[in-house]
């Protein structure tokens, strides 16, 4: 849960109380002992601020549970300054909303007062209320509904009156009341959709909740849930509690696993990559962590191992001879001799495939097989395009108190040896590639097994001799129809490539296949007589020999067409285009058509027809375009809520999201419209319309980002704008408008990693004059006092010298590096990336004594500077290489 608006329905207040001051010792002796009580004592702390966090921390950090060590961490490091947290983009301004929620614990006693009072008073609203309504005529209703348009007591009241009058309507009322539990867009779109069928009186209704300051919450101003009884009776040295455990080793699954490892590795530490917020408390990483050890044989490879499929801390399964999925994943990648930290894209292709394995629920074993639909590393030009799964050839099975498991090895493998298994065996083709690839180690940059032609001769044997144990493709969409005896099965050329395949590898060997489609399945089946039986979208074909060897030459190029077969002229097989597609829906290629320029234009043409649609059917929330009379009659609503609050800024954004709804659904001039009305709205509903049409690539981006920014040179008139919203203005400015880029830098916070990140990706746009100003703004900042701030200040200006240098905006690095300079002491870092940047613009002197700083502050990646090759010429200095020769004495004599 990250939207601060859905917290108050579920804070429990009976549960958060605060703790006597004589009951503290008890909670902190329970927080060594609970890993739950550690983690919701420490978090609470650090939500409501309270003073027991640093206490709290000082028992966790030390905690013998690795959970809890990493969540104390992460506490850590948001405190100094860290400012995103999984798809929290801004930590610091999701607290401060947090914390005006006003749930502190602290003030329960005054809140409840506060409370009383107020329901006295409502309560002697309502009274009044109710009595006028039983004095006014029933058509007269809908006067006093205009006339209570900023009154939610009354419009409450006059709301359960028509909750009892059958005319009303009591769906189009229940629709109203679920307007309190939609998200700002989700809310502008069913007001679109109800706008046409209301009556006078809840159309005022509607109105009302619109223009009264009450965050859009709805019509309806909801009692309190009733209290569900579920309290804590604060003693954490209780038997009922469920952080109750007596178990002093806190990960045993996790400790099972380094024991599998042990040996093999012993000793050896290996790189830990963990996630920053767990899978179980709403992170997006399934995996926990991702151990990788360098390896240099039998070849130079890196060898990954997951933590995660299996139960690590507690028994989550039925299955009481099983951990977690049976399984953790190993991955052995071959390594560059210059690469000495493992490619991102490994690590992520992981946590992918165990998004896959906790959203689906399906287990990955050896012998199992997946095509990725793309090249395994983005924008690579690698031949490997599908994975299989074999057993790690060095690593025996898993064994902890929650139950056994296996490692199983990802082997990357080619489109030919992906359909090759299709016509083999798993089995088959993972005994080839171990006579080749030493550990089935995966090499972006190796051929296919079967390039070579005594392999290709030896597969060539052994599948026509061994047949296929594979007996069962998935189709895509697949029609089955049959006719007074004809059968006619209409499938994609993609799909129909498999069919010789079955025929040479499966049937001509007396077994049989199944193509399951999404709504259709065909099972084909050796048989001695033609026949076939159809049943509710399944096809049961039988074949002959003599059909099976014509199906296999007949469709052995699968090419767009219409096949018939002369053993049975009853059947015929419609092979139609498939189109191949990259992750963000473009067709790449199309299968079936032999012509290359009629591929070309078939690929082409549909892309132009997906765009058409995909302007017609949704935009980039990917909602569906409304009906132009239902957004013109909410649009109704909308503007005679803006002439009732004309500064509301939640009317203000609902007003623009439904004028951008009329420009999407083609109605004329609501861009103009659009247009006119920005410059009179607040400057984050601005800001947020020049987002979401630059995430469109708007034709009238322009227009808008000059709108949007317009009336203020200076930032104060924005720090209402969230900074991530800035972050994706200046994505879109860049990628569709990058000469408007110079109005946005003044206009941006004093936010230092905002600043460095937008000043980077303009140098990538060739947007130097921006970039340079962003790195002015920088430089401006002034540098923070002791704490967290500090912290991350360091850290950033750091990162911004490296980005400058990459860039090759090199008097922008070395600027960086001097404005550092009297602080770098306390971030060693920063001295590598200044030697950096003074050997670019040939200052070696400086650039040599950035190095000896480096070594004098104990830099952990003295190493690193040694063969640094951004220092140039410096690398060859004498002095250089005696320094060094100095420090390697000291660390052997260490």
């Amino acid at each position: 849960m990250t939207d601060v608006a859905d917290v108050p329905g579920l804070f429990m207040a009976d549960f958060n109380q605060v703790i006597p001051a004589d009951q503290l010792p008890a909670r902190y002796e329970a927080c060594e002992k609970f890993i739950p009580t550690a983690l919701y004592a420490m978090w609470r702390a650090y939500l409501f601020d309270e003073p027991e966090l640093d206490k709290y921390l000082e028992i966790t950090r030390a905690h013998g549970a690795r959970l809890v060590r990493d969540a104390a961490k992460l506490i850590d490091e948001l405190r100094a300054g860290r400012n995103q947290l999984g798809t929290i983009e801004d930590v610091r301004a999701w607290l401060a909303a947090f914390r005006d929620l006003d749930l502190d614990p602290r003030r329960a006693d005054q809140r409840k007062l506060e409370a009383e009072a107020k329901a006295r008073l409502d309560a002697d609203r309502r009274q009044q209320i109710i009595a006028e309504l039983a004095a006014t005529p029933r058509a007269q209703w809908a006067d006093l509904a205009w006339r209570w348009v900023e009154d939610g007591i009354a419009h409450r009241a006059l709301l359960e009156a028509l909750d009892r009058d059958p005319a009303c309507g009591a769906p189009l009322i229940a629709a109203l009341d679920e307007l309190g539990d939609h998200h700002d867009d989700e809310r502008e779109a069913a007001i679109a959709s109800l706008a046409t069928e209301l009556t006078p009186e809840l159309e005022a209704l509607l109105v009302g909740s619109l223009a009264r300051d009450d965050q859009l919450t709805g019509v309806l101003t909801r009692p309190p849930i009733a209290d569900t009884g579920l309290a804590d009776d604060n003693d954490d040295d209780d038997d009922d509690d469920d952080d109750d455990d007596d178990d002093e080793d806190s990960s045993p699954g996790w400790d099972a696993i380094d024991r599998a490892l042990e040996p093999l590795y012993r000793d050896l530490e290996p790189l830990h990559f963990g996630t920053a917020l767990p899978h179980a408390l709403g992170g997006n990483d399934p995996i926990h962590g991702i151990s990788v050890y360098p390896r240099t044989e039998p070849v130079p490879h890196w060898h990954f191992i997951t933590y995660g499929f299996t139960d690590l801390f507690a028994k989550e399964t039925d299955d009481p001879d099983e951990s977690g999925f049976g399984f953790e994943l190993t991955f052995r990648l071959a390594r560059p001799s210059d690469q000495d930290q493992p490619p991102a894209w490994a690590l992520n292709f992981l946590q992918n495939l165990a998004r896959y394995v906790f959203s689906t629920g399906n287990r990955f074993a050896p012998g199992h097989k997946m095509g990725l639909n793309g090249p395994i590393a983005l924008d690579s030009a690698t031949r490997i395009t599908a994975i299989c799964f074999a057993e790690d050839p060095e690593l025996s099975d898993i064994e902890s108190e929650f139950g056994k498991a296996r490692f199983v090895q990802i082997v990357g493998i080619t489109d030919e040896e992906y359909r090759l298994i299709q016509e083999w065996s798993t089995p088959g083709l993972i005994e080839i590639l171990s006579k080749r690839l030493p550990h089935l180690i995966t090499d972006l940059h190796r051929p296919a097994v079967l390039d070579d032609p005594s392999t290709a001769r030896e597969v060539e044997t052994r599948v026509a001799a061994e047949g296929s144990s594979e007996d069962l493709t998935f189709a895509g969409e697949m029609k089955l129809d049959s006719d007074d005896g004809h059968l006619r099965i209409e499938l994609g050329a993609l799909y129909a490539a498999v069919l010789p395949r079955a025929m040479r590898g499966r049937l001509r060997h007396g077994r049989p296949y199944e193509l399951r489609g999404r709504s259709a399945v065909l099972q084909l089946r050796p048989a001695s007589q033609l026949g076939y039986e159809l049943d509710d979208g399944e096809l049961v074909l039988d074949i002959t020999q003599e059909l099976a060897r014509e199906i296999e030459a007949r469709l052995r190029v699968a090419s767009v067409g219409t096949y018939r077969f002369e053993s049975w002229p009853a059947l015929q097989i419609v092979v139609t285009p498939s189109f191949i597609r990259a992750q963000d829906g473009t067709a790449t290629e199309v299968r079936g058509i032999v012509d290359a320029a009629e591929a070309a234009r078939m690929v082409a043409e549909e892309n132009a027809a997906s765009d058409d649609v995909g302007e017609l059917a949704a935009d980039d929330d990917g909602r569906p375009v409304p009906d132009p009379a239902r957004v013109t009659a909410a649009l109704a609503l909308t503007e005679r809520a803006l002439r009732l609050a004309p500064d509301d800024s939640d009317v203000q954004f609902t007003h623009a999201m439904l004028l951008l709804d009329g420009d999407r659904a083609k109605i004329a001039g609501k861009s103009d419209e659009l247009l006119a009305w920005l410059p009179r709205f607040a400057a984050p509903v601005r800001i947020n319309v020049a987002v979401r049409l630059g995430k469109r690539g708007h034709d009238r981006f322009s227009e808008v980002v000059d709108l949007a920014l317009a009336g203020s040179s200076t930032a104060a008139t924005y720090q209402d704008v969230a900074h991530e919203l800035f972050g994706e203005l200046g994505d879109a400015i860049l990628e569709y408008a990058p000469a408007r880029m110079m109005r946005l830098v003044p206009l941006l916070p004093d936010d230092i990693n905002l600043l460095s990140a937008l000043a980077w990706k303009a140098t990538q746009a060739e947007q130097r004059d921006a970039a340079l100003a962003l790195y002015d703004r920088l430089l401006a900042l002034a540098i923070p006092g002791e704490g967290d701030e500090r912290t991350n200040y360091l850290r950033a200006m750091n990162n911004a010298c490296v980005q400058a240098h990459a860039a090759k905006a090199h008097d922008a690095a070395v600027r960086i590096a001097e404005r550092a300079q009297p602080v770098a002491h306390e971030n060693p870092h920063i001295f590598h990336s200044a030697a950096c940047a003074y050997a670019a613009i040939g200052d070696l002197a400086r650039a040599f004594a950035q190095v000896k700083l480096a070594i004098e502050h104990d830099y952990d990646h003295i190493g690193k500077i040694e063969v640094d090759g951004d220092l140039g010429p410096l690398l060859e200095w004498p002095e250089f290489k005696t320094l060094f020769r100095d420090w390697h004495a000291r660390q052997e004599g260490n």
